[in-house]
C-alpha cells in the first residue's frame, strides 16, 4: 500500500459498546490490581509485625534444621492421565510464585496424590531449592490449602511452640542470607545445599509472646488470601467473558449484571 494511501485510510470509531466493554474489562484488572497491592502490604505488615517484636523482646536463635520437620515432594509419573486434572493444587519450582501458596496451574487426583508426591496441610511453609529462579530470588511461602509438592521443593512443619506463621514469616525474613547460600547445579539452575539452608537462624519469641504474635500475622495472612481468591475468580470471569462479548455471544449490558457484584 502506497504511503498516501496509508494515511488517508479511515479508522472507525469505537461503538458505544466497545467502549462499554472496554471499561468492563479495565474494572476488572484494576480491582485485580488493587487486590496484588493489598496481598503484598499485608505481606509486609506481618514482616514489619515479626521484625519489630524480635527486636524489642527476648528471642531464641533456633536453626532451620531444629525449628521444623523437612519434607521432601515428588512427581507423579506425568504421562499417567489418571493422576492429573483433580483438586489438589501440585506445587513446583516454575509454579511457586507467591507467598500465599493456595493454587497451581497443575492438579493432581487423589490417586495421583498418593503416587509419588507429598500432601502436606494448611500451614506449611514451602521453598524451592533447586531452579533457575534461586539465581536471583528466593520463592517461599505458606500453604493456605493441602497442597501437594514437586522434588525441587521443601516443606517445613514448625515443630516444638513455634508456630506456622511466624515460622513462615521468619524465614522470609533470612531471604537475604538463604540467597547467599545459593550454588549451582549446572546449566544455571540455582541449588540450596540442605545442610547450609539447616543452619540459618530464626529469631524465635518466647512461648509467652508467641501465640498472639501468631494470631495477629495469621489474621493478615487471612486477608490476603481472601484477596488472591477473589482476584482468581476475577481474572477466570474476564477470560470467560472476553471472547463471548468479542463474538457476541453476550451483550455489554448482560455482561456489566455479570460484573457489577464481583467488582
Amino acid at each position: 500500500m502506497a504511503r498516501d494511501d496509508f494515511l488517508a485510510f479511515s479508522i472507525p470509531a469505537p461503538t458505544t459498546d466497545r467502549l462499554t466493554l472496554i471499561g468492563l474489562l479495565e474494572a476488572l484488572d484494576s480491582k485485580i490490581a488493587v487486590n496484588d497491592r493489598t496481598i503484598l502490604t499485608c505481606i509486609e505488615l506481618a514482616s514489619s509485625l515479626l521484625q519489630h517484636e524480635t527486636r524489642t523482646n527476648e528471642t531464641t536463635n533456633i536453626s532451620l534444621k531444629e525449628a521444623a520437620f523437612w519434607l521432601s515432594g515428588g512427581t507423579p509419573k506425568t504421562s499417567e492421565a489418571s493422576y492429573w486434572s483433580g483438586d489438589l493444587p501440585w506445587i513446583s519450582a516454575s509454579s511457586l510464585k507467591s507467598f500465599l501458596i493456595g493454587d497451581s496451574e497443575r492438579r493432581l487426583t487423589a490417586i495421583g496424590a498418593s503416587s509419588g508426591t507429598k500432601v502436606v496441610p494448611p500451614g506449611t511453609t514451602i521453598c524451592i531449592v533447586r531452579g533457575m529462579s534461586l539465581k536471583t530470588e528466593f520463592r517461599m511461602g505458606i500453604t493456605t490449602r493441602e497442597v501437594a509438592f514437586g522434588q525441587d521443593c521443601k516443606a517445613f512443619i514448625p515443630r516444638g511452640h513455634i508456630t506456622p506463621h511466624v515460622f513462615a514469616y521468619s524465614l522470609w525474613n533470612n531471604q537475604t542470607n538463604v540467597l547467599k547460600l545459593v550454588d549451582e547445579a549446572g546449566h544455571g539452575t540455582g541449588r540450596l545445599d540442605s545442610e547450609l539452608l539447616g543452619a540459618i537462624q530464626l529469631a524465635i519469641p518466647s512461648k509467652e509472646r508467641i501465640g498472639p504474635l501468631e494470631e495477629r500475622l495469621a489474621q493478615l495472612t487471612r486477608l490476603g488470601e481472601i484477596r488472591r481468591q477473589e482476584s482468581m475468580r476475577l481474572g477466570r470471569l474476564r477470560d470467560t467473558l472476553l471472547p463471548k462479548l468479542m463474538s457476541g455471544q453476550v451483550g455489554t449490558s448482560d455482561a456489566e449484571k455479570v460484573v457489577e457484584d464481583p467488582v
